[in-house]
Parts: structure tokens; sequence; C-alpha cells
């Protein structure tokens, strides 16, 4: 949890950063000040609540997004990991003794091909990050043994984002790139971990697709 916020303080550092720098272009005689999300846009997806990173996480995503210029913009997003419904019906009454909680971290930075940003057809890098702990419910992190899982991803994707002017967003991607995940039993006590699952290097190979909704002002 410790980690999270400091990924948290990050996140607010980059968006004031990135709010004062796009200040240079959005300007009453712009037209994109006409135009819903040249001042920011906040998406979400409520299906990975269903099924987030590594089938059994639920995930509660929030995904920032502002242009920077005018065919190019700036996406950061942050979700709580938690306990995924398919794990808790899976496992039944053992569900009840674990607990399970991380974090992911996603960037990505948009450049719009045909429209100016933050609408139409875009290529990016893109970047997703997650952190997942599964322990005993009657034991802490911090003086025990647990399960540390982590899954790294960085991808080449291309998009469309559909803005309308009232401000609804409908934002879909697909993408290749490269992943590494990976499963560690520790021994906080003795700092001792082993991997339990390591990917293999034709594994590494990763497939994206996504959509996320939201509200453009």
């Amino acid at each position: 949890m410790r980690i999270f916020i400091k990924y948290i303080l990050v996140i607010f550092f980059i968006l004031g950063f990135i709010s004062a720098k796009s200040q240079d272009f959005v300007t009453e005689d712009n037209l994109l000040t006409l135009k819903p999300g040249t001042k920011g846009m906040v998406k979400s997806n409520p299906l990975p609540i269903l099924m987030g990173p590594g089938w059994f996480t639920s995930e509660f995503r929030l995904v920032y997004e502002k242009p920077v210029n005018l065919n190019q913009s700036f996406m950061i997003g942050a979700s709580y990991l938690g306990k995924g419904l398919f794990i808790v019906g899976l496992l039944d009454t053992m569900s009840d003794q674990l607990s399970l909680r991380g974090f992911r971290f996603q960037l990505a930075y948009k450049f719009y091909l045909i429209d100016e940003a933050p609408v139409g057809f875009y290529i990016a890098p893109y970047f997703s990050y997650s952190k997942v702990y599964i322990l005993e419910k009657s034991r802490q992190i911090y003086n025990s043994d647990y399960i540390e899982i982590s899954f790294f991803n960085f991808n080449a994707i291309a998009g469309y984002q559909f803005v309308e002017f009232s401000g609804f967003v409908i934002d879909t991607f697909v993408g290749f790139g490269y992943k590494d995940n990976s499963w560690y039993d520790s021994y906080d006590h003795t700092g001792g971990q082993y991997a339990i699952f390591q990917d293999s290097p034709i594994s590494h190979i990763k497939f994206t697709l996504g959509i996320n909704f939201g509200y453009a002002f």
C-alpha cells in the first residue's frame, strides 16, 4: 500500500506539470477550446472489476488523458487491485482466508494521425505495471510469508478515440509488445525469495486489446 501511495503522488506531480505546459496552446483564440477534451478527460472501464490482470484480480481503474499540443496527448492511469470475483467463486471457503491486494500503473503518449488531439486515430507507446500480494488474512505482509506477483508490459498500440460534443468518450485500442510476468514466494522474516513462475522467452510476446469509457471536459 505504501508503494501505491508513492505512485499516486508521482501521478499528481506529472498531471500538474502537464497542466502547466498545456496552457501554451489552449487559449481563447484557439478553436481547440470549443471541443470537449482539450482540458482533459477522465476514463474507466467496469469490466476489469470482474476480471483484472492475471484473471484472479478485480481492477478498479481510473485513467486521465490531457492534450499537450495539437496532435499529441499524455495518458496516465492508476488502479487498485483486489480479489477477483472469479477466484472467490472458484476457491469458495478458501478465498475467505486469503487477502489479495495490489496496484496497477499505466502510461501512454498518443500521436493523433488525422484529427486534432484528443479525437480520432492514434498510435502510442504504452506501458503498464502491476503488483499483487497474496497472503493469509490473519497476517501482515511485513512479518509473514506471502506470494508476490508482478506484470510488466510495454507495447506499441493503435486506437481510435471518439468524443461526443456532450463530452462522452469511447477509447478503443489494440497492440503488440513485450511482457514479463513473474510469481515469487517471499519469506519476509528471512529476506528469502524464490521464483514460482517466470515467462519463457517465447511467452514474452504480448497482445493488448482494450477499451475505456469516460467524460471529456
